[in-house]
């Protein structure tokens, strides 16, 4: 691809391209010399950032005369030895005269340690003073191929010479550079690639379909429908760039007549890539894959070790290390773990080999992550083949029994514990978690109860209009919504309102502070935010003593049996105190430190020390 299509489908990584090109142009201009190692797992486009890179450094005309570029294959079998690297290296550099292409075939005619010797000599005469860029994939298997003493020896070369920066990558860190006894530990710089975002990964297609001119596909990814459609792809198969990128050919097919046979096409092109992971764990590692393969929900270590009849102590281990290859997630909830394979694609196609039957799990599982509900339902009155019909069934009924997932379960009881202690942000953790396990219509309304109950009006908006696009008529959702829009209207308008009261005649205090709580009772963070900022009124020199002392008793004695109001009552306890007494700094010990600051930052002064 061109340095131009490498630039447009670019995203998410901006900041570390630019690392690594300033990295490269400090090591070629200083004599300090950078070396990276970007780690990702196969298909997170590590290529892609190195192509990039490499162009981008390219481009850079006034390197023209100070650097060289040696990049090697991504999958460089032969390398067995020190000798046979620089050789490789010195094969990869452009640009070399005939001359010098004659002196590297003459190194075949030598032993093996007089080529070693003259390759060196020849590869650092090349070299002269400028800096060699060594661009090499797959590090792991080059360290893996030239062994200890290999790896001692390019060490070693490296460290002499002073004259190269390596811009390498592997799927994860491995013992040849996280071992304190092998030649390279600590030598790379590990730059980890993260897994796109569902945004980011609609941005991606949004970007490859244009360049492919592919219209249609544009306008489809920007429409709502288009989005679930990637969010279902994040499902399947993670962050994963390559299978986006594979998956947009039909992300817009409506149809399950023409989706089905494109997706069985992919299953088959796929397989064999999920199959040679598989060759890079040990026994015990693809038997906790399998196991999770084999598995609707996820597990706890426990039930793992069980199946497998192995210790926990075991399966603890060899799990980290799987999480750390990128191979499975983990999912904490309270004290609870839960282990799931991080890309559900990976399942269905190592299970496609196991089926047996007429009814297709794997079919089962996609149709039950690319459609919502109502769209099977729909699916099922509009499609009379049997096959596909059978399966249909089959997918509303895994939606129907997802209650199974235990990690929902806790889930719950965790949302209505923090809902019970008022604690709406934290209620929010679980709401988000059941939505991504389950997504139903009650996981979406407990979202916009804490939403709401965070006063964070406009998100739990959002939140009912999903629920309102699946059931139009849901009275919850409505008036929900009714709340959340009356109180958008009326929150920017609390603090102004309140702090207006210390103006108005005293005796229409407590008649006006009772309607607002009736009318805030809900959410009283929306009252309790304005009496905080109340606090900076009450100790202006305009506002009487004895005002001051009335606006605190009204509160008091309105809002004191309420939980949620204990903290901004201190704090406007403390303020009066402070009024009254601005140079006594005991004032001050009513409160926490925390509270303090809280107070602090209301009041607008900078220690308890100064006044305003």
């Amino acid at each position: 691809m061109n340095p131009a299509d490498l630039e447009s489908i670019f995203v998410q990584r901006e900041a570390i391209a630019a690392d690594l090109v300033d990295r490269i142009r400090e090591s070629v201009l200083t004599p300090t010399k950078h070396h990276s190692l970007i780690i990702g797992a196969r298909g997170m486009g590590k290529t892609h950032l190195v192509s990039l890179v490499y162009h981008r450094v390219q481009a850079m005309t006034d390197l023209h005369d100070r650097i060289l570029i040696a990049w090697l294959r991504e999958e460089e079998w032969g390398i067995t030895s020190f000798l046979k690297l620089l050789l490789r290296i010195l094969r990869a550099i452009d640009s070399l005269d005939s001359a010098i292409q004659q002196r590297i075939e003459a190194l075949y005619e030598l032993s093996s340690a007089d080529a070693e010797q003259a390759a060196m000599s020849l590869l650092t005469e090349i070299i002269g003073d400028r800096t060699l860029l060594l661009i090499t994939e797959n590090l792991d298997d080059l360290f893996k191929g030239l062994g200890d003493s290999g790896q001692q020896q390019l060490r070693a070369f490296l460290q002499n010479s002073g004259c190269c920066t390596i811009l390498a990558t592997a799927p994860r860190l491995f013992n040849g550079v996280q071992s304190r006894s092998k030649p390279f530990y600590g030598f790379f710089r590990p730059v980890r690639l993260q897994e796109l975002t569902a945004p980011e990964a609609v941005q991606l297609l949004i970007r490859i379909a244009s360049l492919r001119e592919q219209t249609e596909l544009v306008s489809f990814l920007k429409t709502p429908m288009g989005k679930a459609r990637v969010q279902a792809v994040e499902h399947l198969a993670g962050g994963n760039p390559r299978i986006y990128v594979i998956f947009a050919e039909f992300l817009s097919r409506e149809s399950l007549e023409e989706l089905v046979q494109p997706f069985m096409a992919l299953l088959d092109a796929l397989t064999p890539y999920y199959q040679s992971r598989m060759q890079y764990l040990s026994a015990q590692q693809r038997e906790i894959v399998e196991f999770l393969c084999d598995r609707k929900f996820p597990a706890t270590v426990k039930d793992i070790a069980q199946r497998c009849f192995i210790t926990s102590q075991t399966t603890s281990s060899q799990l980290k290390e799987l999480k750390e290859k990128g191979y499975v997630n983990v999912e904490s909830i309270g004290r609870e773990s839960f282990y799931a394979l991080k890309e559900p694609l990976m399942r269905i196609c190592l299970g496609m080999k196991k089926e047996r039957d007429s009814t297709l799990k794997f079919m089962v599982d996609f149709l039950r992550t690319w459609y919502s509900k109502d769209e099977l339902e729909a699916l099922r009155q509009k499609i009379f083949d049997g096959f596909m019909q059978q399966h249909l069934e089959l997918a509303l009924q895994e939606i129907d029994n997802s209650e199974q997932d235990p990690r929902i379960a806790i889930c719950l009881k965790k949302m209505r514990d923090c809902f019970d202690r008022n604690l709406p942000d934290e209620a929010l953790q679980y709401t988000q978690k059941l939505i991504a396990f389950r997504g139903s219509i009650g996981d979406w309304m407990y979202q916009g109860f804490a939403l709401a109950e965070s006063t964070r009006w406009t998100e739990a908006i959002v939140s009912c209009n999903h629920i309102l696009a699946i059931e139009g008529d849901n009275k919850t959702a409505l008036q929900l919504m009714d709340l959340c829009k009356q109180a958008l209207f009326t929150s920017s308008k609390i603090e102004l309102a309140i702090n207006a009261l210390l103006t108005k005649d005293l005796s229409q205090w407590k008649s006006i502070v009772t309607n607002l709580l009736d009318m805030f009772n809900a959410f009283p963070t929306t009252v309790t935010n304005g009496l905080v900022s109340s606090c900076k009124h009450l100790i202006s020199p305009h506002i009487s003593d004895t005002t001051a002392t009335l606006w605190h008793d009204t509160w008091h004695e309105l809002t004191h049996h309420l939980p949620e109001y204990q903290l901004p009552l201190r704090l406007l306890t403390t303020a009066l105190h402070y009024k009254q007494k601005p140079d006594d700094p005991r004032v001050w010990m009513e409160l926490s430190i925390e509270e303090r600051k809280i107070l602090q930052q209301a009041l607008g002064i900078d220690s308890i020390e100064s006044r305003d």
